[in-house]
C-alpha cells in the first residue's frame, strides 16, 4: 500500500517474482504504480515520470527502434503510412517509445485495451491500434527479437454502423449544450455533424480553408491523403462563423481544446444515459451525416466524394439505411420516374 516517506510517497510491487520499491512525488502516482505493475517497472516509470533509468543491457530493442528502422519492410506497401505513424504515436504514448518489445506481453496489451475502453473509444478504433501493434510484434518475432507473441484480443464490432443521431436527438443534444453554457462545443459538434468531417480534419481547418462557401480539406490533413472540397451548408456555415468570431485563432475549432470537448461530450453522454453505450462517441456525427445523405437519395459516388472515403466499399456500409432504394430502381425500370443529370 502506498505510504508517505518524508515529502514523497513510496510503493512496493512484485514484478517477475521480484519485489520492487519506487518513490514518487504524489500519492496518485504511487497508487497508479501499485494498480498497474503489469506493464513492467520500466514502462510505469516512463509513464509516471520517475527518474529511474532502464537497464538497457538486457532489453536493447525498443518499439520505436523496430518501427522506425524497419518501417518500410513492415508497412511499405500500405497507402495510409501517415495514419500508421499516427497509430504508432498512440502506441508509443501508451507503452513508452523506448520500451523493449520483450516487455509487451498479454497483460500489457490487456491493460492498453482497458485504458482505451475507459476513454470511450469505438471498438474499430481500438482494433486499428491493435492491428498496428500486432504487425510490429510479428515482424519482431520473425526477426528473432522475441520468442512468443502476446495474445491480442480484438474487440467485437457489430455488423451495423455506430449509433447515429435522429433529428430529435440532435435537438435534445444542442439544447442541453446551450443550457449548460457549452456554446462553443455546441458549434464544434454542429459543424462536425453538417460537414461529416473527421474531428482531426476539422481541427486542422484554417480560416483560409473556407472560401466562397466551400470547405477545402488539404491532402496532408485527410485520412486518404487526398484533398477534397465540400459546400458549406447553412448549419455548418453558421457554426463556422460563430467559432471564427469567438477568437483570433488561425484554426477556429481550436477555441475548444480537445480535452474540453471530450469533457463536454461526457456530460452529453450522461444526459442521454449512454454511459455504457460504447457507440456514443463524437465520430457518430460523421456516421449521422453519411447516413442522412444516403437516406436522402444522394448517389453513392457523391456520398463517397463528400465523406472522403477511400473506396466505394466503405460508402456501401450506409446503404442499409435506405431500404426503399430498390423500389426506386423498379420505378426507373418501369418508367414511372425519370433520372435527370
Amino acid at each position: 500500500m502506498a505510504r508517505r516517506r518524508g515529502d514523497r510517497w513510496q510503493a512496493d510491487v512484485t514484478i517477475n517474482g521480484k519485489r520492487v520499491r519506487r518513490s514518487f512525488k504524489t500519492e496518485d502516482e504511487a497508487v497508479e504504480f501499485e494498480k498497474f505493475p503489469l506493464l513492467g517497472d520500466f514502462i510505469m516509470s516512463r509513464r509516471l515520470g520517475s527518474r529511474a533509468r532502464p537497464q538497457r543491457t538486457k532489453y536493447s530493442v525498443s518499439l520505436e527502434y523496430i518501427a522506425q528502422r524497419h518501417f518500410d519492410a513492415i508497412w511499405g506497401e500500405n497507402r495510409d503510412t501517415k495514419f500508421i505513424r499516427g497509430r504508432l504515436a498512440v502506441i508509443f504514448r501508451m507503452f513508452g517509445a523506448t520500451t523493449s518489445v520483450k516487455l509487451i506481453d498479454t497483460r500489457a496489451v490487456d491493460y492498453a485495451i482497458e485504458q482505451w475502453l475507459s476513454e470511450g473509444l469505438a471498438p474499430s478504433t481500438i482494433n486499428n491500434r491493435l492491428a498496428v501493434l500486432s504487425k510490429l510484434l510479428k515482424y519482431a518475432k520473425r526477426k528473432g527479437t522475441i520468442r512468443d507473441l502476446p495474445h491480442i484480443q480484438r474487440r467485437r464490432v457489430n455488423n451495423q454502423l455506430e449509433r447515429v443521431w435522429s433529428e430529435s436527438d440532435e435537438r435534445q443534444a444542442f439544447e442541453f449544450l446551450e443550457q449548460s453554457g457549452f456554446i462553443a462545443s455546441r458549434e464544434v459538434l454542429r459543424f462536425l455533424l453538417y460537414t461529416g468531417a473527421r474531428k482531426g480534419e476539422a481541427y486542422l481547418l484554417k480560416r483560409s480553408s473556407v472560401v466562397d462557401g466551400w470547405i477545402n480539406f488539404e491532402g496532408d490533413t485527410t485520412k486518404n491523403g487526398k484533398s477534397r472540397q465540400i459546400p458549406l451548408v447553412p448549419q455548418a456555415r453558421e457554426a463556422w462563423e460563430k467559432l471564427c468570431s469567438m477568437s483570433d485563432l488561425e484554426h477556429p475549432l481550436a477555441v475548444v481544446p480537445i480535452n474540453r470537448l471530450r469533457y463536454h461530450w461526457e456530460q452529453l453522454r450522461e444526459h442521454f444515459s449512454a454511459q455504457r453505450d460504447r457507440a456514443f462517441v463524437p465520430h457518430m456525427l460523421r456516421h449521422t451525416c453519411a447516413t442522412r445523405l444516403v437516406a436522402g437519395g444522394v448517389p453513392l459516388p457523391q456520398v463517397m466524394k463528400w465523406m472522403g472515403h477511400r473506396s466505394i466499399q466503405v460508402t456501401m456500409r450506409y446503404v442499409y439505411v435506405a431500404p426503399r432504394d430498390l423500389e426506386f430502381a423498379a420505378d426507373v425500370l418501369s418508367k414511372r420516374v425519370t433520372i435527370t443529370r
